[in-house]
């Protein structure tokens, strides 16, 4: 935080993406992201499973890692369709942060992640974008700064901020305030995302998050600005390694969703 006083199959790549223009803010500016079109679904549908692939699906489970701080309300839907689409297929999901999944997904321990990371990803990865989320600033009701219809990074200065020592964007915004001289004054830190939380409704202090981020009642956010922080939530797999029919089934089903709703 700031200054404190064998032979590979290709998952489908992601096109380029453009603004849905509706739901984060109830506002028209909203940067919500729907990722794949019309020529992405065909391809998909042209890369099917070979029939006998399917009957994997049931004989082994698909590990899956999701990162720590991405909102349960924004990704069980999908699961729960998922589920639905092919009950014989057993999920084993396990949490952890950027580099808590890559470690495990090159010692094998994992056959996908969905996670993001401020940098590049390095090319022994293979990487499918999903969506794109904006960060906000996380008030306490009532606080001076919700007044706006946004908060720029440089109205953070001497604000009490209570800090997500789990963000995979902590030290990237970190830097951010350092280099506009903007300091703050960390009075709580957790990497429990409901802590924080609520030691922001009690009016402890404030924090940036991502917006789609599980939200408790009492909880203001505004969207950040100057300069803006985006994610990019992404499927990721080892690029060397050949997906087992549960994977591959999974990402194909990943990437058809409508992440917009």
């Amino acid at each position: 935080m700031g200054a404190v006083s064998g032979d590979s199959v290709a998952f489908p790549s992601a096109p380029d993406v453009a603004p849905m223009r509706r739901g984060c803010f109830d506002e028209p500016d909203s940067d919500c992201m729907p990722l794949w079109n019309e020529t992405a679904l065909r391809a998909l549908d042209s890369a099917k499973l070979p029939a006998g692939d399917y009957l994997g699906l049931a004989a082994m489970p698909l590990r899956l890692g999701v990162m720590c701080t991405i909102g349960a309300l924004r990704f069980t839907p999908f699961l729960a369709g998922f589920r639905r689409e092919f009950p014989g297929l057993r999920l084993n999901v396990a949490e952890g942060t950027p580099e808590r999944l890559l470690a495990q997904l090159d010692a094998g321990g994992l056959d996908l992640a969905v996670m993001a990371q401020p940098g590049a990803y390095a090319p022994r990865w293979r990487v499918t974008a999903l969506y794109r989320e904006r960060f906000v600033v996380a008030l306490p009701f009532g606080h001076k700064l919700a007044k706006g219809r946004a908060v720029a990074l440089a109205d953070l200065a001497g604000a009490s901020y209570v800090d997500r020592e789990s963000c995979e964007y902590g030290n990237h915004i970190g830097a951010l305030m350092d280099a506009r001289g903007v300091a703050v004054e960390i009075v709580y830190a957790s990497d429990r995302e409901d802590w924080v939380q609520m030691m922001i409704v009690s009016g402890a202090g404030l924090a940036c998050m991502p917006e789609f981020s599980g939200l408790l009642p009492g909880l203001v956010v505004r969207p950040m600005t100057d300069p803006e922080v985006v994610r990019e939530i992404s499927l990721v797999a080892p690029a060397g390694r050949r997906p087992t029919p549960a994977a591959e089934t999974f990402a194909r089903a990943i990437a058809r969703y409508d992440w917009s709703l």
